[in-house]
């Protein structure tokens, strides 16, 4: 299997939807910083579609200045809406607009530098996450005796599993 690190090092361009909560850009920064963990040796880079600097196409341009021959842009989006379809390739042709390689070639020639990885869409490992959110929430309601949502795929003739109750402002785990 071809990994980004075996592959001649290509960069990778993290594009991210961007939002005005400071909360929420740190949450993005944090998962884009355990990226870059797992990647030792990749040049990892974010890019925004709105919101948040730097832009995606200003990321696409940091990559090959920093002599990456190609790039990988995956976006960090669950859907195929606009912002997958138009705002990220578009960003992407921008942030090659520049780039020496698009002489005699064009940008044609570039985008030929750059994989553009799929969305997040379905993806069954986030299944999990979806289901720890929704079990932590639902456990808030839960009484004792009660089957919380973790049970609720189980069998009816199956007793409930016991649980630990949780006040409602204590933080989940």
């Amino acid at each position: 299997m071809t990994t980004l690190a075996s592959a001649g090092v290509p960069a990778c361009v993290i594009a991210a939807h961007g939002t005005r909560d400071p909360h929420g850009v740190a949450v993005g920064r944090a998962l884009i910083e355990r990226v870059r963990g797992r990647l030792p040796g990749v040049p990892v880079h974010e890019g925004y579609v709105e919101l948040v600097e730097p832009p995606i196409a200003a990321a696409v341009r940091a990559a090959f200045a920093g002599g990456a021959e190609r790039a990988v842009v995956v976006p960090l989006m669950l859907g195929t809406g606009t912002h997958v379809r138009d705002d990220i390739p578009e960003a992407i042709a921008a942030g090659l607009a520049d780039e020496p390689a698009s002489g005699p070639g064009g940008i044609a020639a570039s985008l030929d530098r750059v994989r553009y990885a799929r969305p997040l869409g379905a993806d069954p490992r986030l299944l999990d996450a979806v289901m720890n959110r929704a079990t932590a929430a639902a456990d808030d309601w839960a009484e004792p005796g009660e089957r919380p949502l973790r049970d609720l795929g189980a069998r009816a003739d199956q007793p409930a599993q016991p649980h630990a109750q949780r006040r409602r402002d204590e933080p989940h785990p």
